[in-house]
């Protein structure tokens, strides 16, 4: 093999250098001017949990809860979209709010022309009173959440009306990922007992028409198993990121979509107690983006990338940080991100920004665009 001159030998390193150092952009797709939970007039003030999508067309579409408070009872899904890559977002308008519930965690998944949304509908508030006893047992609480599945055919310009693919309670916090053979695949979630998150998959065979709830993952002795996110890996398998409560982030891989798992194992890197983001290009790169910190923080949030040779993660690039609370503040938080990739192969990555406090609880949807 010929030898690269000598110049360009010494340049390498510094190519490198530059490449890992290329600039983030950062955007608002959507802030809200009120923030006190007790305000009559701030109907969004607290957004939090979002998703991004790139559309059919090219487009990106961002989504996630929003409104005064977490399970307020006029909560709703709100959207932005993108036609330039994340540099500017349009104006949110409503996607979906359901009569005297709360809307919560929209997730996408692109299926050829057709875009799904999946998000969670139920009642944390029993007040005002819903009904007798049995009503209130069946419609607040736990209990009362179903899963609610939208689809669009024209890139999110029309959507049809909400359907619930199962009548049993549960939750999907990550986007979802079509497989080769065409099967529709949903990170899923449900108490197992005991206050324990179990991880499953929603899954479809016949591009939507029916759907069933396989597999199950609880790791960590119970600490983990929520919020999961999956992506495709270069041999065909689907792995699995969890939310645990005990400082790490922990993975599974299924190699039959999801039906049944190998043994959950820890990163070895901290985790804090949150939202993770696997994401996988055109390309066939991989990336996860979590808050590298240990519990209760949630910042930095940070992008590593997977040797799928090795299956061990690249070092940390730091998206976002916040300070710590300060004043009457509980917690300040840059979390529960979500990653896409535009038409030119740029990473656009959507997080949350959170201020609590007694009377100002405010939450702020922030994207990131970089170059892998």
């Amino acid at each position: 093999m010929t030898k690269p001159p000598l110049r360009a030998a010494l340049l390498l390193p510094l190519l490198a250098a530059v490449r890992a150092a290329t600039p983030i952009e950062i955007t608002t797709v959507f802030s809200y001017p009120r923030g006190d939970p007790y305000d009559r007039a701030n109907l969004h003030g607290f957004n939090h949990a979002p998703n991004v999508t790139t559309l059919p067309d090219g487009a990106l579409l961002a989504a996630w809860f929003a409104g005064a408070y977490e399970g307020d009872v006029h909560q709703v899904i709100l959207a932005a979209r993108s036609g330039d890559g994340g540099r500017t977002w349009s104006e949110a308008t409503v996607l979906a709010d359901s009569p005297r519930k709360s809307d919560f965690d929209a997730a996408f998944a692109v299926d050829g022309k057709t875009t799904w949304m999946i998000y969670a509908v139920g009642r944390w508030n029993r007040y005002p009173f819903v009904g007798l006893r049995p009503v209130e047992q069946r419609e607040v609480g736990l209990d009362s959440y179903r899963l609610h599945l939208i689809r669009s055919d024209d890139s999110g310009g029309t959507w049809s009306a909400p359907v619930v693919p199962l009548d049993r309670r549960g939750f999907c916090r990550g986007n979802g990922l079509v497989l080769p053979d065409g099967r529709i695949l949903f990170p899923v979630y449900d108490d197992s007992g005991g206050g324990q998150w179990a991880m499953s998959i929603l899954r479809s065979a016949d591009r939507g028409a029916t759907w069933e709830w396989v597999g199950r993952v609880l790791a960590a002795g119970g600490k983990a198993g929520g919020e999961p996110v999956i992506t495709r890996l270069d041999d065909g398998s689907v792995l699995a990121a969890l939310r645990s409560r005990d400082g790490k982030v922990w993975f599974a891989q299924s190699r039959d979509a999801g039906t049944t798992w190998g043994a959950a194992s820890a990163s070895e890197f901290d985790g804090a107690a949150s939202s993770h983001a696997l994401f996988r290009t055109r390309a066939g790169r991989v990336f996860l983006a979590f808050n590298e910190c240990k519990p209760p923080h949630r910042t930095p949030l940070v992008l590593r990338e997977l040797d799928q040779k090795t299956m061990r993660w690249g070092p940390p690039r730091e998206l976002a940080s916040v300070p710590p609370p300060s004043g009457d503040e509980w917690s300040r938080q840059v979390s529960y991100p979500s990653v896409t990739e535009t038409t030119d192969g740029t990473l656009v990555v959507v997080w949350t920004e959170i201020a609590m406090a007694p009377t100002r609880q405010t939450g702020k949807i922030l994207a990131a665009r970089l170059r892998p």
